[in-house]
């Protein structure tokens, strides 16, 4: 009996009124919870919040249903609420945002579909406006960018799947044109290289050869330092004799500038000479003409009497020989 009295639950020594308080208590928790949950659910889906309606038209609304949400600055601030066919047989949506995000549209506000739409789930994305700029009035039309049609994506890649098609095509040929023979041998110069390549890195590391012994002989290392100081000492010396011969060299430069001008000087000179020179035959032409005519003309006052004897004669001297003068 002890055992049987044990075994029974505490809670069949209650009275019935305490059970009815326990039934009662869990029941009002429990009504508490869900009336929370419910309560919380209400605020983060922001059902009772006010909202702004506005609208778009586009030509492809692929992707986009009546659970479409509406985002801006990665924030979730609205929803499509209706979709139906406008007179012009564009796609009508109408969808909304609620009141507290409407500082976020202005009037240079625009919207695109999420690259994702291609695959069914889509979000209507709009860029928050310039906060200079006045709000976009109730139920306006909202520009948005249409996305890519899944016609248009294939046909974008279709080159780039006919260029693979043409370089595995030249690429068969050339595998194909490639002798296995000539791959074998040139694996095997390969493997002779890498040995090689191999045996002269444990000639340098065991310090044998010039470049091991300049690596880990003192000795050698020493010297080559040494005769690196000395080439050192050497290209300082040229750089000194180099800065000192600059100022020759500009002097020679100056020289040479003044030179070049003294040339063209010179030439202009010449070619004023020249023409000159090209005048000088008619003015001797012209000065024999009138030394001519100035003879005639003193014969013709001697054959007047009495005023022939008053003049001389002229003097020979005055007679300019023609060939002389081109000679």
């Amino acid at each position: 009996m002890k055992n049987n009295k044990s075994n029974v639950h505490y809670i069949h020594y209650l009275s019935q009124n305490t059970r009815e308080q326990l039934v009662g208590a869990f029941f009002i928790i429990t009504l508490l919870v869900i009336s929370s949950l419910v309560i919380f659910k209400i605020h983060s889906a922001k059902m009772f919040d006010e909202t702004i309606t506005f609208h778009t038209y586009m030509t492809n609304a692929q992707g986009i249903s009546t659970e479409t949400l509406v985002n801006i600055s990665g924030i979730e601030v609205g929803k499509v609420s209706n979709i139906d066919i406008a007179e012009d047989n564009k796609v009508h949506i109408e969808f909304f945002i609620y009141k507290s995000f409407e500082k976020l549209i202005r009037t240079d506000s625009t919207g695109e579909l999420s690259k994702l739409s291609l695959i069914g789930n889509s979000v209507i994305i709009i860029t928050a406006g310039s906060p200079g700029l006045p709000l976009l009035p109730a139920k306006s039309v909202l520009n948005i960018k249409e996305p890519i049609t899944t016609d248009d994506l294939i046909e974008g890649i279709k080159p780039v799947i006919n260029n693979m098609e043409t370089i595995m095509t030249n690429l068969a040929a050339i595998v194909k044109v490639i002798e296995p023979d000539s791959i074998k041998e040139g694996s095997r110069n390969l493997i002779s290289v890498m040995k090689n390549l191999n045996h002269i890195t444990q000639k340098i590391s065991t310090g044998q050869g010039l470049v091991g012994k300049a690596i880990y002989d003192n000795q050698q290392a020493e010297q080559l330092t040494s005769v690196l100081n000395r080439v050192e000492k050497i290209l300082q010396k040229i750089e000194q004799r180099v800065d000192e011969t600059q100022p020759l060299i500009k002097n020679v430069t100056v020289l040479g500038n003044e030179s070049r001008n003294m040339v063209s000087e010179i030439r202009h000179s010449l070619d004023k000479v020249n023409k000159e020179l090209e005048h000088l035959p008619s003015l001797i032409k012209d000065t024999q003409t009138l030394l001519k005519s100035t003879e005639n003309t003193l014969k013709s006052m001697q054959q007047i009497w009495p005023l022939s004897n008053s003049f001389p004669q002229p003097s020979k001297e005055l007679l300019i020989n023609e060939g002389g003068l081109h000679d």
